[in-house]
């Protein structure tokens, strides 16, 4: 099989891709996804979510035990479907802060400063992007933000109180419009063929078989940061030592192919209170017909349902820790408050466990690992007891985790460490790029979703232009 273009993966970056591309109606555009069609009807309901991790529709990675969080391993969701990671996550927006994609110029990436990106953000919603308020706060949220100036509820890309996937928001109506785009689900891409330097297709197990799928112009690869970053490694593109180690011929000695992993580490404080009804665990069903009806009631709740951002010292230059609040504990009745640090210094990395693509890769997070995370985090802490305790009783347990923003390990720039430039194509190939939030040089301070898909818009553009 030969086509013009082939996008590897099909979550939001792939998904956007694909659909942009496929607007040059002369192209015939594949997109290739490990998973299924359809994640099902828990994908879209946002306080479902997550009922999703672990499931059917999650590749179920775990990362390897975290020697700063108390030697314990992680759960680390990915999705396995049409839509990717949006069928696993709670649906809320954030763009982050000017800061972060100012870092990224300022990291020797042209064209990728605010003023670059802004407008792709506003392409997203143009294209389709939903962007609504809660649609109710829950009476604990409503107390949370009367105590803390500056504090709001979160924007959500849901829909009516319902949540789209990825796919339903850029990829389905393109699907039946366009008889040059293909997807092609159930097909899980084993490496990138390359000859004299140039990618000309990709390696794919499909029903059990191994098939060969050729390109005329380029692989594109979304695939996300922990699987774009392994199909890297198996094609022999990564740090010489470790591919020598798995027994991968060396294409590229490209250091920097699965370091700098990056995620929002996070800890929580339950906080007991005496009055009024906390968010449903278990919504009854009368909740289930009026979310159905009119996308109302609890389980149009993405959990979190204010966020408050704040800088851990006045010097800061911008906000580097964020609380979300959530108006449910685990047990009894009460809140919970999570501090999130936005800006880590720390970083973790990913290897093959063996060229064997079923096996699940080593992933290990490394969170606050440097010492000034763990103190800013502190820090935050602090703030989360003192607004915490207006509200009742908390409990001596903190809970560590993170959440699952996984980014940065194909980062862009100019340097040896670096994989791709700042066109997105890998660095020493023709006819390959990275188009996902692992080329991302520093996680965005917020939620990772609404940037990968801005970033898709503009790696569309750049193939395109």
């Amino acid at each position: 099989m030969v086509t013009d273009y082939i996008v590897v993966g099909g979550g939001a970056a792939g998904c956007v891709v694909a659909a942009r591309l496929s607007e040059l109606r002369q192209l015939n555009v594949l997109l290739l996804e490990a998973g299924p069609a359809d994640p099902g009807p828990d994908a879209r309901i946002p306080l479902a979510w997550h009922k999703m991790p672990g499931g059917a529709f999650d590749w179920g990675f775990q990362t390897e035990e975290e020697p700063y969080l108390d030697r314990q391993p992680l759960a680390y969701p990915r999705g396995k479907a049409l839509g990717g990671s949006t069928a696993l996550y709670a649906g809320v927006y954030s763009r982050g802060d000017r800061q972060d994609y100012d870092t990224w110029r300022e990291m020797g990436n042209a064209g990728w400063g605010w003023d670059y990106v802004s407008p792709y953000f506003e392409k997203s919603l143009k294209q389709g992007l939903p962007r609504e308020p809660l649609r109710q706060l829950h009476p604990f949220t409503r107390d949370f933000l009367k105590l803390q100036s500056g504090a709001r509820p979160v924007e959500t890309m849901h829909r009516g109180g319902k949540k789209p996937t990825a796919s339903d928001i850029f990829l389905d109506k393109a699907r039946k419009e366009r008889p040059n785009l293909t997807v092609v689900t159930g097909a899980n891409v084993v490496r990138v063929l390359v000859h004299e330097g140039r990618a000309y297709g990709v390696e794919v197990i499909r029903d059990g078989r191994l098939e060969i799928i050729q390109t005329r112009f380029d692989v594109v690869l979304c695939a996300g940061a922990i699987q774009t970053p392994a199909i890297l490694l198996r094609s022999g593109i990564g740090p010489a030592s470790h591919l020598e180690g798995a027994g991968i011929p060396v294409l590229a000695d490209l250091p920097g192919v699965g370091e700098n992993l990056q995620d929002h580490v996070r800890a929580g404080i339950e906080f007991q209170t005496p009055s009024s009804t906390q968010l449903a665990k278990n919504p009854g069903l009368l909740d289930q017909i009026r979310h159905w009806l009119n996308g109302s009631g609890p389980l149009a709740s993405p959990l979190v349902e204010a966020v408050y951002d704040f800088k851990s010292r006045p010097d800061a230059a911008a906000p580097d820790l964020q609380l979300n609040f959530v108006p449910r504990c685990s047990t009894g009745n009460g809140v919970t408050i999570w501090t999130v640090l936005l800006r880590p210094f720390s970083r973790g990395y990913l290897r093959l466990r063996s060229a064997d693509p079923s096996d699940g890769p080593i992933i290990r997070l490394n969170v606050l690992e440097e010492p000034e995370d763990r103190a800013t985090l502190d820090r935050g802490l602090l703030t989360a007891r003192e607004i915490g305790g207006k509200m009742g009783s908390a409990q001596p347990q903190v809970r560590y985790d993170v959440m699952w923003h996984a980014c940065g390990t194909c980062r862009m720039g100019p340097d040896r460490m670096a994989v791709v430039d700042s066109d997105l194509k890998v660095h020493g190939f023709a006819g390959l790029r990275v188009i996902d939030a692992s080329v991302m040089p520093t996680i965005p301070s917020g939620n990772t979703a609404a940037p990968t898909l801005m970033l898709a818009e503009r790696g569309a553009d750049l193939i395109r232009c």
